[in-house]
């Protein structure tokens, strides 16, 4: 049986290159076969990405589903396509292989401004 009406756990819109959004797991499976530039297949992560998503839709399970997103995210990250980050509407397993997880973008603990310290020769005392 196949699942591929199933949805992706967020739509996946990319924030630059060739591919559309994709909120199932057949407009990811679209997406890649017929938007990525000829030759982009090949790449590993890109590869990774297919596998992922052909075993998420052999199986439907949540997990499988959930890896194959990491995958395309991964994918778009190490491609420059996704510069934006993501979001979730839900948690990911951890079960998820640390090489997909690693290529997620995350925000800084705090804001920037509040990391940034002036040096003490900038700082003006009243007298």
């Amino acid at each position: 049986m196949n699942y591929w009406d199933r949805p992706l756990p967020c739509v996946i819109t990319p924030a630059s290159g060739p591919l559309p959004p994709m909120a199932t797991l057949l407009d990811a499976n679209r997406s890649l076969t017929e938007n990525l530039p000829p030759g982009y297949l090949k790449r590993a992560y890109w590869l990774s990405a297919g596998q992922a998503l052909v075993s998420a839709a052999e199986s439907g399970e949540s997990a499988e589903i959930d890896r194959a997103y990491l995958a395309i995210i991964a994918a778009l990250v190490s491609e420059g396509w996704m510069i934006r980050g993501i979001a979730r509407t839900r948690e990911v397993p951890s079960t998820v292989s640390s090489s997909v997880a690693d290529g997620i973008p995350r925000p800084p603990p705090e804001p920037l401004w509040r990391r940034i310290q002036p040096n003490a020769s900038d700082r003006r005392t009243a007298h």
